[in-house]
């Protein structure tokens, strides 16, 4: 079983992915319903299980907006806290998601959130 990840994804094509960039604080309560509830269809499907919805915030600076959201699941009988990242660089819809076993959080939280955080958009 994994003890932490990183996985970085194009999701340009992908017609259901929010454009970030243009997205406003208004429209995060919207966001939040749609993605609770298609992360919970999706990881079910995978014999998975949400078990906490933790946040969902925008965050916008004047060179990029941010959409991170994070939750924790269920996966064969471990608990992760998983963090999305949502952001719109070079016209590209990139995710990045980085997950912890929650029983190593002491360890893993700080460097995982270290790593996302350093993420550059150039």
């Amino acid at each position: 079983l994994e003890v932490a990840s990183i996985f970085v994804a194009d999701a340009t094509h992908d017609p259901t992915e929010p454009d970030v960039s243009i997205l406003k604080q208004s429209d995060i309560p919207h966001y939040v319903d749609i993605f609770c509830e298609d992360m919970r269809k999706q990881l079910a499907v995978d014999g998975r299980q949400m078990i906490k919805w933790i946040s969902c915030q925008l965050k916008q600076t004047d060179r990029l907006n941010s959409l991170v959201m994070a939750y924790i699941i269920r996966d064969q009988g471990r608990d992760y806290q998983v963090t999305a990242l949502r952001i719109k660089a070079m016209g590209h819809k990139v995710v990045v998601i980085g997950s912890f076993d929650i029983a190593k959080k002491d360890v893993l939280e700080e460097l995982i959130s270290e790593i996302m955080g350093s993420i550059v958009v150039f």
